[in-house]
């Protein structure tokens, strides 16, 4: 996890870049406590995983935290700061206690906010669906990025695509479908369009690949 709260309350976020250094000493005056369930967390600083949050103690908010990959907490931190560099509202990994959920990142744009969930992992399509109910009925447009790693290309116009990866399916205003994906380790956004499917695993398709730094927020919710 890359959020934590100080004893005082103030939140902790490590989207942004810290330096080791400050944080070596802010971790030496302070503790820090899980936003959801309050138990305490460490700071971890090691040079080979990204900086995060680490629960001490056992429980299902610990195990849900602790499953997260290294590219997975990279990749919402590389979103996370693409959305802050276009002054967009964003909170990372911010927890609705109304619908009990944690988006990865939450923000608003032209009038509409937004969950953004980056996903790294095969999740169950009951999970998936309940999970994208619970933002509607809050007033939330989901927006699921698949990891493109779990991306399978067979040929180059050749796509094996699961039922789970077709759940991430989004629309045009002009009612094409894609499947928007994320890289981390390059950087850069991978859509998948003009999808026909020809068996029960493999499509037709396009790829295009673009770097984060020339994208905007509206090339990936209207592009």
């Amino acid at each position: 996890m890359l959020t934590a709260q100080t004893n005082t309350g103030k939140s902790i976020c490590l989207g942004f870049d810290y330096k080791k250094d400050a944080l070596l000493d802010l971790r030496s005056k302070e503790e820090f406590y899980c936003p959801i369930c309050g138990e305490r967390v460490l700071l971890k600083l090691g040079d080979q995983r990204i900086f995060h949050f680490a629960h001490i103690q056992g429980g299902t908010c610990r195990n849900f935290y602790e499953n997260e990959s290294i590219s997975h907490m990279e990749g919402k931190r590389q979103l996370y700061q693409w959305l802050v560099g276009q002054k967009i509202p964003a909170t990372l990994e911010y927890y609705d206690r109304e619908i009990q959920q944690r988006p990865d990142i939450i923000f608003h744009h032209n009038g509409k906010k937004y969950a953004l969930e980056y996903q790294c992992s095969t999740i169950s399509d009951s999970n998936f669906i309940k999970r994208t109910n619970s933002y509607l009925q809050k007033g939330y447009i989901p927006i699921w990025i698949l990891a493109s790693s779990q991306i399978h290309n067979k040929k180059k116009n050749i796509v094996a695509l699961s039922n789970f990866q077709y759940l991430f399916l989004r629309t045009t205003s002009s009612g094409k479908f894609y499947i928007p994906a994320y890289c981390p380790e390059k950087q850069q956004f991978h859509l998948i369009d003009s999808i026909h499917p020809y068996s029960i695993k493999n499509a037709f398709a396009h790829h295009t690949f673009h770097p984060i730094m020339k994208m905007n927020v509206n090339d990936i919710v209207e592009p």
